[in-house]
Formats: C-alpha cells, structure tokens, sequence
C-alpha cells in the first residue's frame, strides 16, 4: 500500500500532471496529422477564436526524455510552468498554437519561440510531493503580439465568479491496458466550481476530478479565476492520483496556490532578466 499526497487509496497511482512523453525524441516535428492524436480529460477543444487561445502555451521539452508540458506567459518573454517539467531539460520551446495537427495549419518554425533560459524553485524536491513545483521559462524573443500576459491571483481580491477555468494540452484519457494514452497536442479547457470542487490547502489547491479534470501533459497550466471580469491565475497544474493507472486522472489534483509564490516570482524574474 502506498500513500502519496497524504491519502491513501489503496494502490494509490500518482503522477505528474505535465510529462506527457512525445512521440518523437526531437519533437513533433513540422506537424502531425489530425489521426494521431485524440487535453484536458472530458474538457472541450479551445478554437483559435476562443479568449483562452492567446492566454496558454504548449512547453516542449527535450533532453533524457522529452515532454510536453503547459505554460501561461507572465510577461512579454517569461511563462510560467511547473518546476518538474523544465527540471533536467537541455532545450525548451514554447509552442504558440491551439494544436499541432497539420490540418490546423501549425508549423513549428513558424509557431515556436525557443527559451533563452529558465529557472525553478530552489527547494523543489524532483517528487510527486506537490512543494514548490513553479517555474519560470524566459523566451528569446516577445511572445506574438496577439497573446494576452496574465496577472498572478493576488490572494485577496473578490472573486467575480465562483467559476475556475482550466486549460492544457494533455492527454484526454489514461493509459489503456496497452500502456497508451490518448494522444495530446491540443489545447483544451473545463471549469469548476471553486466553492465546492477546489481546496486550498497551504500552498496547494486540492481539486476534487471524479468525472472532469487535469491529466498527463496539462502539467504547469493555469487554472483561472475571475477578478473584476479578469481572468487571473490561481494555481499552476502540478499533480494527479487516483485508484489505479487507469483512472489515475479521476480522483484528486494538486496545483500550486500562485498566490503563495508572488514573492519567489518576483526573485526569479530579476535573476532572469
């Protein structure tokens, strides 16, 4: 019997949220064709018209093993993602796109800032402990003037909605008997209801997802509150258990509160920059 995040499920299965393996070890290349790939788990697909579109990123890392990750710029040049999807990475791109299906029209060179460095939290320990797992990645050019910067939640201001919105590029199911998920690379979306589905718990946001959630891929994503109209990020995707592998993503997640790293934010953008 194992116990992680403080529960104990019987076979309790926990992994990280992000980390979704790419297909290929140099990354997807120009495009891949819509047939080999199937997000967020029962979320809807965000359209290139959707507000959601120029507000997250897809975070491509390569290195021992690549990865696909989910970011939210920041500032002009810096996204904000989770700390073990960067950690032990040698290259990370930022893919500016809602999928990366040939019939979307997506073209790495055309779609991808690489980083000129990033930097994640000092006392992120490398497990699925759910501690300080943030990240900043700084691009080596602006993000396209098209996407949106988003403001960190402060923490205290009056929330406009009871609604939380999250979004990544993950996979859309677990891995079946075979051992395969679903296939990522587009940008999808749900929302919950902060009041009765969320928990803040110190420096995490506990999410209940028996039927809708976070899965592998959708690690570093934003999750959104809404502040005088204005979504804001309150929490950075980190971690998923559940029963068994298959149903690993239809239990609990855990996200850092962003709130509780507005400080450490401001530390690693001056050491950035």
């Amino acid at each position: 019997m194992k116990k992680l995040l403080g529960a104990t499920l019987g076979v309790l299965v926990a992994v990280m949220a992000g980390c979704s393996k790419s297909e290929d070890a140099k990354g997807p290349g120009v495009c891949v064709p819509a047939s080999q790939l199937n997000g967020i788990i029962s979320g809807y697909k965000v359209s290139s018209q959707d507000e959601l579109a120029k507000k997250v990123v897809m975070l491509l890392m390569e290195g021992e093993k690549s990865s696909i990750c989910t970011g939210t710029p920041i500032t002009k040049d810096v996204i904000l993602t989770a700390a073990h999807c960067v950690k032990g990475a040698t290259r990370v791109r930022a893919i500016f796109h809602t999928d990366i299906t040939c019939e979307s029209g997506f073209n790495i060179n055309d779609h991808a800032i690489e980083s000129s460095s990033f930097f994640y939290h000092d006392k992120y320990s490398g497990k699925t402990d759910a501690t300080n797992d943030v990240a900043l990645v700084k691009l080596k050019s602006a993000i396209p003037s098209d996407y949106d910067i988003s403001k960190v939640y402060d923490g205290y201001s009056s929330l406009s909605s009871d609604t939380v919105t999250f979004a990544g590029y993950g996979v859309t199911r677990e891995a079946t008997e075979e051992g395969v998920p679903s296939g990522e690379g587009f940008l999808r979306m749900t929302t919950k209801s902060y009041r009765s589905e969320v928990r803040k718990d110190g420096m995490n946001l506990v999410i209940d997802q028996p039927y809708t959630g976070v899965c592998s891929g959708d690690s570093g994503g934003p999750i959104f509150v809404e502040v005088r109209g204005e979504k804001q990020i309150i929490g950075v995707n980190s971690v998923v258990s559940g029963p068994t592998q298959s149903r690993v993503c239809h239990g609990k997640a855990v996200a850092m509160y962003a709130p509780h790293f507005t400080d450490w934010i401001r530390t690693a953008l001056y050491y950035l920059y």
